[in-house]
């Protein structure tokens, strides 16, 4: 299975033009047969958004982007993060897409900072999405806090975990590859770059393997795209060694509930 990430700068509140270049991101991966691609958090419109901006830019799911970029993904999957609006509400959004129709949604659990100021939290749990490839599981930013997140959609049968990412924090990167190893799971992140109203963010977006190597990375500031190939039937053996199974050994009634 070919697999890759997009590290690129959005266009704070351009969303023609984010929308142009996730498009022909993934035109180009489609030619070089990626199977799926992970796109940064809020690619669509940028980050640091107003109420104004917000309201302007958020779209339903389905609607119009999705539709848009899910007609480019004949056969490959592509996980796009978008400003979401239903009804009064707003959320921070990854969708999956795939030949032409939306294959999951994640809206983001966990809000951090200003977002709690226009965004609400989303409920839609973690549930792990069937790609004819592997399965999947999306998470959005500081999500990575909460081990539960990473470790619910491991236990739910998660090979491939998608993190979408607008990183400020330098551990948050090291802090992947632990989520990777602590559930024998492949991760993706995907972390924009540039600078946007006085913040900087730090890219360095990453592909890890369940036994924390590190397959594919970008630096802080460049826009790439970076692909590898996996065998996802390596994130079902959750073996650290011959008689220490990760998930078997659990002691589930130990834990606090």
């Amino acid at each position: 299975m070919k697999i890759g990430f997009v590290q690129f700068r959005p266009v704070l509140a351009e969303k023609e033009k984010n929308r142009e270049r996730i498009v022909s991101y993934l035109i180009e991966a489609r030619k070089r047969g990626v199977h799926l691609l992970v796109f940064p958090e809020l690619a669509l419109s940028g980050y640091f958004m107003t109420h104004l901006e917000l309201s302007e830019l958020a779209e339903n799911v389905p609607g119009e982007t999705t539709g848009e970029i899910s007609r480019v993904c004949e056969d490959i999957a592509a996980v796009v993060s978008l400003p979401e609006k239903e009804g009064e509400k707003y959320f921070i959004t990854s969708v999956l897409l795939r030949d032409g129709r939306i294959v999951g949604k994640y809206r983001k659990s966990h809000l951090f900072e200003g977002e709690k100021l226009l965004f609400s939290p989303g409920s839609t749990g973690y549930e792990v999405f069937s790609l004819p490839e592997a399965k999947v599981g999306l998470l959005i930013c500081y999500d990575w806090w909460f081990p539960e997140t990473s470790r619910t959609l491991a236990l739910k049968g998660a090979e491939i975990l998608c993190y979408s990412a607008c990183f400020i924090k330098p551990y948050a990167v090291r802090a992947i590859a632990t989520r990777a190893v602590e559930n024998r799971v492949f991760v993706i992140l995907s972390s924009r770059v540039g600078r946007e109203r006085g913040v900087t963010f730090q890219g360095q977006s990453q592909i890890v393997s369940p036994n924390m190597e590190i397959l594919a990375s970008a630096g802080e500031k460049e826009e790439t795209m970076k692909v590898i190939d996996i065998d996802p039937k390596e994130a079902k053996n959750k073996k650290v060694i011959e008689l220490s199974d990760l998930f078997k050994d659990r002691r589930e009634e130990l834990y606090l509930k």
